[in-house]
């Protein structure tokens, strides 16, 4: 839903593409009011459309001063991730979309994004892909998904994180644009279908007939 992040939604510490949230804006705005501004921005540097999604890393004071690594999920309300989830009814192969970045440049700095597939609770696929240097233009991405066994769920989480969660750093900027699921592909029946020839007699019938 809203993979192209043309539609979006104001929140009180800022706006967020719909069906999309922000982990660390969620949750300490949800304890501290106001503390720090999202880290998703509305960029109108599009790979297609009028606008993506654009995560970048800050710094924000309290106590002392900390760096936020963006952590971006599908379907995030009240940064309650265990409910991050959307239903699917199909076997899903890939998570395909558009990416471009400007990172620091750091052994321990890549940006990832995670796709977790459960079937009744439980995890049954994943799929995980890593970028670890500049992008310079939208480049297309494509995240397999790894089946534990049986290619089978019934919902899906997706996680954004532009950066090394363990060493934050200032300075990441993360561009996605024009998400797409694909799914596996029902086969077709080879050839014409056969053709079957029904008789029903007598016509009319009195009690009983015969097919």
């Amino acid at each position: 839903p809203n993979g192209s992040f043309e539609n979006w939604e104001q929140k009180p510490f800022g706006e967020e593409p719909a069906h999309w949230g922000e982990f660390n804006s969620q949750a300490l705005n949800g304890i501290f009011p106001g503390i720090v501004d999202s880290t998703i921005v509305k960029s109108q540097d599009a790979y297609s459309g009028s606008y993506a999604m654009e995560l970048r890393s800050k710094t924000f004071s309290m106590l002392t001063s900390d760096t936020i690594t963006p952590l971006a999920m599908l379907n995030l309300s009240n940064g309650d991730v265990n409910a991050a989830k959307m239903k699917i009814d199909s076997s899903l192969t890939s998570l395909s979309g558009y990416i471009k970045q400007d990172i620091v440049d750091s052994p321990a700095n890549a940006t990832t994004i995670l796709v977790t597939v459960y079937l009744k609770g439980d995890i049954v696929g994943a799929g995980l892909s890593e970028f670890s240097e500049d992008i310079v233009e939208y480049t297309s991405f494509d995240v397999p998904i790894m089946y534990l066994d049986e290619e089978k769920g019934d919902s899906i989480s997706v996680a954004i994180l532009a950066g090394n969660g363990d060493f934050p750093l200032p300075g990441n900027i993360m561009w996605l644009d024009d998400f797409k699921l694909n799914y596996k592909a029902v086969p077709q029946s080879a050839g014409k279908k056969p053709q079957t020839q029904i008789s029903v007699y007598p016509n009319p019938f009195v009690d009983q007939f015969t097919v």
